[in-house]
């Protein structure tokens, strides 16, 4: 059969089996521990001028907090009317959180470097808080104002009680006077200057938080856009060819006893095959580009139509 396929002149031989070498492994991966690669980017600063503008900004809250503060325990201490005592007492509240958030900030202003304080998305939710019940507590003392201005009075026969909880005026029957009731002009008019020195600062404390509510939403804003231009990926390298394939290098072969058989490495160097390829192809050393289908190496010194 096999003579007969020789003979024929029209027959092709058959190719012989492609031989490849041991599959690659894949590549070791080279972990670098996270210790020794270089620091991230420094830590957002801002500006000196902006931090200046709302140090001193916010040196102004401390300070018109401190007033109101005291104010409102004037009032209390001193209260004649109730119709405005539930914006006095939220005023009362708003200064006191406003007076320790500003001495935090400062606080940590003076602790750290590089004129950073608080971060400013802390900034942002507090003062958005503080700014709205600022304009609460503004609003009601301006309408009680109005209010207690028309409906005061002036009665000679009432008189300041200290002994009572909530200190009032009472007459000499012991009843106490009725609301907006004032002993003399002259308290009246105390008790009133209070009232609108406090809804002055309630406005002021209003206009302070809600410029520190924007500076900080401004300081959130470069804050996240610096961060995503200092970014830092570290990539990790592996041993393996760069676009991820699996070469195959050139297997030599010889016949033996009519049978193929794949030469060893160094005996392939030596081979006649080997050399008449380096001879034709002295430009090429590592061979053709295999693709992503490796090399095909046929047996060499098979004879024509001889199946392997």
């Amino acid at each position: 059969m096999e003579n007969s396929l020789s003979a024929s002149p029209g027959v092709p031989e058959k190719p012989a089996v492609a031989r490849f070498s041991t599959p690659a492994q894949p590549a070791q991966q080279q972990f670098q521990p996270l210790e020794n690669l270089p620091t991230g980017a420094a830590p957002f600063k801002p500006t000196k001028p902006f931090s200046v503008a709302k140090l001193v900004l916010g040196s102004f809250n401390l300070v018109f907090a401190i007033i109101a503060l005291g104010l409102s325990l004037g009032l209390i201490t001193s209260m004649v009317s109730f119709g405005s005592f539930l914006g006095i007492v939220i005023c009362l509240s708003l200064a006191v959180v406003s007076l320790i958030w500003q001495l935090a900030e400062h606080i940590t202003l003076a602790v750290r470097r590089g004129w950073r304080g608080i971060h400013p998305g802390a900034h942002v939710g507090v003062h958005l808080i503080l700014s709205v019940l600022a304009f609460l507590v503004a609003l009601s003392l301006c309408f009680g104002v109005a209010y207690d201005l028309d409906d005061y009075s002036v009665n000679s026969d009432c008189y300041y009680d200290a002994d009572m909880p909530i200190n009032s005026y009472r007459d000499d029957y012991g009843y106490t006077c009725a609301q907006e009731t004032f002993p003399t002009q002259s308290a009246a008019d105390k008790y009133f200057r209070m009232l609108e020195a406090l809804t002055v600062f309630s406005v002021l404390m209003f206009i302070s938080h809600a410029t520190l509510f924007v500076m900080a939403c401004v300081e959130t804003d470069r804050r996240r856009k610096y961060g995503k231009l200092t970014k830092v990926v570290y990539l990790v390298a592996s041993q393996g060819p760069a676009d991820g394939r699996t070469y195959y290098a050139p297997v030599a072969t010889q016949l033996v006893n009519n049978r193929v058989s794949i030469l060893p490495p160094q005996a392939a160097l030596h081979h006649p095959q080997h050399q008449q390829q380096q001879r034709q192809h002295p430009h090429q050393q590592g061979g053709a580009d295999p693709g992503i289908r490796g090399y095909y190496a046929p047996p060499a010194g098979v004879p024509s139509g001889t199946a392997a």
